[in-house]
């Protein structure tokens, strides 16, 4: 692609709201202008309200939209720019057809003037839709700047009751407050919506923060209680899950001989080991000091059994940067339909205690 269309592709990107809407709902919704355009063209043509400049407008805007349908269809990388030129379009097509309906139109077209201030906030809509808050209130402000300066102009220059009845003035400065209100509404909502999803981005970061430990990086006691919580709750007749209480063996003499830094330095190399042994939905995470739990879920007995040797093996043979080698204690214990979250982690821990009183280094199952 040449570098003067990627620049331009990154310049209309920037203008555009990329997740305002996804690929095939852009799809659609230009699918269903395209209808909307031509069901209107076709009422007017066949009642005889078409306008000469609604014959040069309707075919170009169809032409416009449809374009972009196919686009979205089959170049969805595109859809960015689809958009910037959709609303473009359709907000050139209004300021198009009130300079004419107000101009070149004598006496005043009211089915003309009324119809296009029915679509009017159609555009306003579609800009803050489609384009970022600044470039929507860039383009709508000019909208009703043109609105504002084109009724004002054309009111001073009015005969009434010879270019147009005696109301217009009135239904021109009724739009043009309406518009604005329209805009106002729009920018509350948008505004509305960007604190709301604020709120929702700091709560989401409280609750990860809330759930992990801030030294490994992996779940906290708090986020491996409401894993257990959702285990449980989804656990079938005929499945199990595992639970692991791991614990490192020793774990003070290596305070105490290397610093608590060292002491640090190895539960996170050891959460690190464990994250990279485990399946792929299974869960770890530190219960407290230097104990851990392994959630695994979907699994028999004997495939715990071989798990757990796996996690004792490869940490007796890891070598620990500052430490050297270390090794693991395993209690393992099956979650069930018929057991209780708190019953299982007691058994699991009990297994965990009976592994360290009986030299250590080994795995128990309950």
């Amino acid at each position: 692609m040449k570098p003067s269309i990627l620049r331009w592709r990154k310049k209309v990107e920037s203008l555009v709201d990329i997740g305002s809407l996804d690929g095939p709902s852009f799809k659609y919704l230009q699918m269903l202008a395209v209808i909307a355009v031509l069901s209107v063209w076709y009422l007017e043509s066949s009642t005889g309200t078409l306008s000469w400049w609604d014959a040069y407008a309707y075919p170009v805007i169809t032409f416009v939209l449809s374009c972009g349908a196919l686009v979205a269809m089959f170049f969805p990388a595109y859809i960015p720019s689809v958009r910037f030129v959709t609303v473009g379009t359709i907000n050139t097509l209004m300021v198009y057809e009130i300079h004419m309906i107000l101009w070149y139109a004598t006496p005043i077209d009211m089915y003309q003037l009324s119809a296009t201030l029915l679509w009017l906030p159609l555009a306003l809509s579609l800009s803050f839709l489609f384009l970022n808050n600044r470039a929507a209130m860039v383009l709508t402000g000019g909208v009703l700047v043109y609105e504002v300066i084109s009724f004002t102009h054309r009111i001073a220059l009015l005969r009434v009751g010879v270019d147009a009845p005696s109301y217009l003035p009135t239904l021109l400065w009724n739009a043009v407050i309406a518009q604005v209100m329209y805009a106002s509404l729009l920018i509350a909502i948008v505004y509305i919506k960007l604190n709301a999803m604020d709120a929702n981005a700091l709560a989401r970061t409280m609750s990860i923060k809330a759930h992990t430990d801030p030294l490994t990086g992996i779940l906290n006691r708090r986020g491996l209680d409401s894993r257990l919580e959702k285990v449980a709750s989804n656990i079938q007749s005929d499945r199990q899950t595992a639970i692991f209480m791991i614990d490192v063996d020793h774990f003070k003499s290596i305070n105490d001989t290397h610093g608590h830094r060292a002491g640090d330095l190895v539960l996170v190399e050891l959460s690190r080991l464990m994250e990279s042994l485990i399946r792929g939905r299974d869960m770890v995470g530190r219960w407290g000091g230097e104990e851990f739990m392994v959630l695994a879920p979907g699994i028999t007995r004997a495939q715990a059994a071989e798990l757990a040797e796996r996690l004792r093996a490869a940490v007796e043979r890891h070598h620990f940067a500052d430490v050297g080698a270390l090794t693991i204690s395993v209690g393992e214990a099956e979650l069930h339909a018929d057991i209780s979250v708190n019953a299982v982690v007691e058994a699991a821990d009990a297994a965990l205690y009976a592994a360290k009183r009986n030299g250590r280094n080994r795995v128990v199952q309950h």
